[in-house]
């Protein structure tokens, strides 16, 4: 369950304060997940208002669409709003998700009211990437910093493949960043993916970039082995690798035809062999989704 991040002591000592009343005017929220820092988020603003998912005294900035991120429009638009008295005559909340999208002329105009915030006024920042928030605001807010456990990880990533195909270029890129960024750049902990990982041929290596290479090599492995799961599934569930996903990949089996799903395995097996060329890794990710778009 993703809810073990309250059995951690980031978030009782979090809770501790709160309790207390010692409550900072700003949080960033960091984790090596979107999802899990989102909810981690919602529940804080969960304590001081009912419902902040439709709640109108919480304010929820998300990166734009087209452009994948929050401008100065956005900043000024958080200004104003929690520079006004609450609807309910008490707190007000401000969720930024995922902050490091912020443009640096936004992030510098978001000092302005992290050095001066209104009185009952929460502001939360949330990300996976904290290195890309300037250090003026990181010093102004209280960092909390979460790592989701083994077993979510394996969960959200077998409920990632099942989720599978994308159906336009906007979703394609969505995925490859979640793909890239959740999946293939979680390093502090290479056995996060023991369960889901299957034999590889890497030779173990102390250096950070080889290691870096293993571990993307492996996730884009599963994502082979879940596409060739859909090849088996309908004739034996006995010899796939995805045991816990048996009912996701009937379904998706039966939606896919066998040409695309050889297509798909081809295009990730040579994905594969282009991790190890000097190419942006990022860059050969969006390709592959891209190339699985189902019209």
């Amino acid at each position: 369950m993703v809810e073990h991040y309250k059995d951690t002591n980031i978030w009782l000592n979090f809770k501790k304060s709160f309790d207390s009343g010692e409550l900072s005017h700003a949080y960033i929220i960091e984790s090596d997940s979107i999802n899990l820092s989102e909810l981690i988020a919602l529940d804080i603003v969960s304590l001081l208002l009912p419902n902040p998912k439709k709640n109108v005294d919480c304010l929820r900035v998300r990166p734009k669409n087209k452009s994948n991120s929050i401008t100065t429009e956005d900043i000024e638009e958080i200004i104003q709003r929690l520079s006004k008295t609450s609807f309910a005559g008490g707190w007000k909340c401000c969720i930024i998700f995922q902050a490091d999208k912020i443009n640096l002329i936004a992030q510098n105009k978001l000092l302005k009211i992290l050095e001066e915030p209104p009185k009952k006024t929460l502001i939360l920042l949330t990300t996976i990437n904290s290195s890309a928030i300037i250090s003026t605001v990181i010093s102004r807010c209280k960092k909390l910093k979460f790592k989701r456990f083994k077993d979510d990880v394996i969960k959200e990533m077998g409920d990632f493949f099942a989720k599978l195909p994308p159906k336009n270029g906007l979703e394609a890129s969505l995925i490859a960043e979640k793909f890239y960024y959740e999946y293939m750049n979680n390093f502090e902990d290479n056995s996060i993916f023991e369960n889901i990982s299957f034999e590889s041929n890497e030779e173990s290596s102390t250096s950070i970039d080889t290691n870096k290479k293993n571990l993307q090599k492996l996730v884009i492995k599963n994502i082979i082995y879940w596409f060739r799961d859909l090849l088996l599934i309908e004739e034996s569930s006995s010899n796939i690798h995805f045991k816990n996903y048996k009912d996701e990949l009937l379904i998706q089996s039966q939606l896919l035809n066998i040409d695309y799903i050889l297509k798909s395995i081809n295009i990730f097996e040579q994905l594969l062999k282009k991790i190890e060329y000097n190419i942006s890794d990022k860059y050969l990710i969006n390709d592959a989704f891209r190339k699985i778009i189902q019209h």
